[in-house]
């Protein structure tokens, strides 16, 4: 008999069980008179005592966070395989609290010098309502104070204490954003950029399922999606199976603390790992206008991003439009994939590599990777509109 199956059968024999936390609980009392007090519980894994460091950290944030040794673990041991494995994107928490999670995220990012971002999100008045779908899997339903009480309710002081006076993180690199998901996500997404982590907390399906919609395709391959109350809620578990349904993701699930999961009661909370390509199409094709992009400045031309990977791109690809405002060439561009170039409007001068040649409305060329490149309007000219566009090669 393979030694998990041996597992399960011990798992779920009540008489097993119940010794086993008996003999726990008399080696784990001690730790209550220790700095570990918060997690001395019969849940917490001994081996964990010989982790000083993670240890330390966890201790730290446990005021700040309602979640158990396991979740806060969990949490660390992603984020620092991120770090180890040189995944790049930021950090998200969606449904913060009083930050402790998502600090051990941006602790970590201190810690190996990678230069993340992590973001903290909450309304920071409590939750929403729950709606219908938002019922226990044993059917128990009703307000938010009913289920929770007041104990969600945070403030962006107590996520300040957290971060920036015990951790003494940088205020640039942890970002605070007070408000409802419906309404910042799709704000701050594009200055989220790629992700590596995105851990999900909102505990309700509305909450779920406007987070994966608005983030999902900005997880990088490799990075991680943690969905906290996948065990907890119906609600949340069944926007994360819709989501996957719906948009044919994968999702190779896996599990806190158990490599089974029905042998557990109550289904702990889960994450995965993001798949290359995995990306969806939203039921209305993505779109935006050029008015209201963000402008990016350099010296003789301005640029706006319209479709990129943190919109729905495919890796590698990207569009936008740029403006060139000078008679006189900027200093050239050199990439690592691939730049195709279609002239909008007006007259200009192109210089890619050693050849010079002129430029008209609805003439296209392309620089090739590591090939120099760049444009000057011509003298009698307002500017020069140009549709550029990056594929990987």
């Amino acid at each position: 008999m393979r030694m998990e199956n041996f597992k399960k059968i011990l798992r779920q024999s009540k008489l097993a069980v119940k010794i086993y936390y008996h003999l726990k609980r008399l080696v784990i009392f001690p730790l209550k008179f220790t700095p570990l007090k918060p997690f001395a519980k019969s849940t917490f894994p001994l081996k964990e005592l010989l982790k000083p460091k993670k240890l330390a950290l966890l201790i730290k944030v446990a005021p700040y966070s309602v979640d158990s040794y396991g979740a806060l673990g969990n949490v660390y041991d992603l984020a620092r395989d991120i770090e180890e494995r040189g995944i790049k994107g930021a950090y998200v928490e969606c449904g913060t609290w009083k930050g402790g999670c998502a600090a051990v995220m941006g602790a970590m990012t201190k810690r190996f010098n990678s230069g993340r971002t992590t973001w903290y999100f909450d309304s920071f008045e409590g939750m929403p309502e729950p709606t219908e779908k938002d019922a226990r899997g044993r059917g128990k339903t009703g307000t938010v104070q009913d289920i929770m009480g007041d104990k969600l309710k945070a403030s962006v002081s107590d996520v300040e204490e957290i971060a920036y006076k015990i951790l003494q993180l940088s205020k640039d690199k942890n970002i605070i954003v007070k408000g409802w998901f419906k309404d910042t996500l799709p704000q701050q997404k594009q200055a989220i950029g790629p992700i590596a982590i995105l851990r999900l907390d909102g505990d309700w399906y509305e909450s779920t399922m406007t987070a994966l919609t608005e983030l999902f395709n900005q997880v990088v391959p490799g990075g991680y999606v943690i969905i906290d109350d996948y065990g907890s809620w119906e609600g949340c578990r069944a926007a994360v199976h819709e989501f996957r349904d719906k948009f044919g993701i994968t999702m190779n699930l896996r599990f806190m603390g158990a490599n089974d999961p029905s042998a557990f009661a109550i289904t702990p909370p889960a994450y995965f790992e993001k798949v290359s390509g995995d990306a969806y199409l939203p039921d209305k094709l993505i779109h935006c206008q050029e008015k209201d992009q963000p402008v990016s400045m350099a010296a003789n031309h301005n640029s706006v991003s319209l479709i990129t990977e943190a919109n729905g791109a495919k890796k590698g690809f990207s569009i936008g439009i740029s403006f060139y405002h000078s008679d006189v060439y900027g200093l050239p561009g050199i990439h690592a994939d691939q730049e195709g170039f279609y002239v909008l409007e007006g007259n200009c001068t192109a210089k890619v590599g050693d050849e010079e040649f002129r430029v008209e409305p609805g003439v296209a060329f392309i620089a090739t990777k590591g090939v120099p490149h760049t444009i000057k309007k011509d003298a009698n000219e307002k500017h020069v509109k140009v549709l550029w566009s990056h594929g990987a090669v």
